[in-house]
């Protein structure tokens, strides 16, 4: 049985505007307004300091806070302002602009008696926000959030899932893990996917400041559609209990839980992200549907690419045509180049020599790998937004500057359009698709 759930965490930051138009300040980067992490349990009180970093300066504030299991209870000013008023909304004022960093205000909090293990968000709202001049002055917020533990957990709470999209394509799977687990030096996930069972050990895998634990598994780009299943068990191999993160913390079947990269690109296009997220996601669904048909992964059941991506041409991408300057080494030629597009992208740089010469890449020395009678460089790990970033190889005295994109430029120089075999068809909707990934990663990662 296989149960779904997904979560978007989303920070909104309002701002009101005053009756007549104010002037807004142009900051290097605007001021913040946090709140920590921490974690209570069950009609537990505490107390949490909401703060200031990279003040311009400013003399009005309105502040709102909200979380689905916590109660505001108190609010006590910090030593920043001389005005503060407490309640829905929390108001600072000042008689001049405050330009210090540090403590708005220490806030009291009670944790619904009813309150399921779990990471809530505690979110921050800035209604309002102007220096003495009455110029508006824009904040951004770095959410707070509260991890609910219970003495009564025995199961771990499968939380949620995101998108890997720095060096791999995969699913990060996030669990709250009882202590016993954590502590647990033979506890272990246990994947299953097309990439055949993985273990991952607690112990190995990386918790944040949350508390929420994530494993991680991979996939290559023809793998988008498949699922990835995930088991926890302790280090005697008894299976571990899992639940959702909801009110009812449902349990999860035994058969563990099972996603996959294309449900996670279904649930953001029909949810609330930004439209470059949605771009991105629809670029690399694309990008998995090409790569699908191009190895023939599904056969007949191969997903069609939905985008047009007819106005990427070798002519749009000649920025990316390899260069070359130096004399090469007697007896050496480059004979190509190859894209490795599995969960990384790796860029393999073919050669013929009589004499291996030095080479390095980027300025670092590397050692060629013999394949057959030739040899090859690797340049591994390439993440999506840098698929065009140029790199430097050099062998001996002669350079060449290319990127992952060169090979997409060389297949759409390779195959035109008049070439209609299946073959050349998949090729150039490879390499458009993957000049799309990279142009929709570029445009995402640059927005954060």
């Amino acid at each position: 049985m296989k149960k779904k759930f997904f979560s978007v965490f989303l920070t909104v930051l309002l701002l009101s505007l005053a009756v007549i138009p104010a002037a807004s300040v142009n900051a290097a980067e605007n001021p913040v307004i946090s709140l920590p992490e921490i974690e209570a349990a069950p009609g537990e009180t505490f107390t949490a300091q909401l703060s200031i970093s990279g003040n311009p300066g400013i003399a009005y504030l309105e502040i709102s806070l909200s979380s689905s299991v916590l109660t505001l209870t108190k609010a006590q000013n910090g030593a920043l302002f001389d005005v503060f008023t407490p309640g829905i909304k929390l108001i600072f004022d000042n008689g001049g602009d405050v330009s210090d960093d540090g403590v708005l205000a220490t806030c009291t909090f009670k944790v619904a008696e009813d309150a399921a293990a779990g990471v809530y968000p505690i979110t921050i709202t800035v209604k309002f926000c102007s220096n003495y001049d009455e110029e508006i002055v824009q904040c951004s917020v770095s959410n707070g959030s509260v991890r609910v533990v219970t003495e009564a957990q025995t199961a771990a709470i499968l939380d949620t899932a995101s998108l890997s999209l720095l060096d791999a394509i995969g699913v990060n799977f996030y669990t709250i893990l009882p202590d016993a687990v954590k502590n647990d030096a033979g506890a272990y996930a246990l994947f299953r996917g097309p990439n055949g069972e993985q273990k991952v050990y607690v112990k190995d895998a990386v918790t944040g400041t949350d508390g929420r634990t994530v494993f991680t598994y991979a996939v290559y780009a023809k793998e988008t559609r498949d699922e990835i299943n995930l088991r926890l068990f302790d280090g005697t191999d008894a299976q571990i209990d899992m639940v959702c993160n909801n009110a009812a913390h449902t349990p999860i079947s035994a058969e563990g839980y099972s996603y996959s990269v294309d449900e996670y690109l279904a649930a953001i296009a029909a949810g609330s992200e930004g439209d470059k997220m949605k771009a991105l996601a629809a670029a690399l669904a694309d990008y998995g549907a090409a790569a699908d048909r191009l190895f023939g992964y599904s056969g007949a059941n191969a997903p069609a690419v939905a985008a047009d991506l007819s106005a990427i041409t070798a002519e749009s991408l000649a920025a990316y045509k390899l260069t070359q300057s130096g004399t090469a080494p007697d007896g050496f030629s480059l004979t190509g180049a190859t894209l490795m597009l599995e969960s990384e992208t790796t860029l393999r740089i073919y050669f013929n020599a009589q004499t291996v010469p030095s080479v390095t890449v980027d300025g670092t020395a590397v050692t060629p790998v013999q394949k057959g009678n030739a040899y090859y460089v690797a340049i591994p790990n390439i993440l999506a937004k840098e698929l065009g970033t140029p790199h430097v190889v050099r062998f001996g005295n002669y350079e060449i500057t290319c990127s992952a994109l060169t090979y997409a430029y060389s297949v759409l120089r390779a195959y035109p359009e008049s070439d209609t075999s299946d073959e050349a068809v998949n090729l150039r909707t490879l390499a458009r698709a993957l000049v799309r990934y990279q142009q929709t990663a570029v445009a995402y990662f640059e927005s954060k």
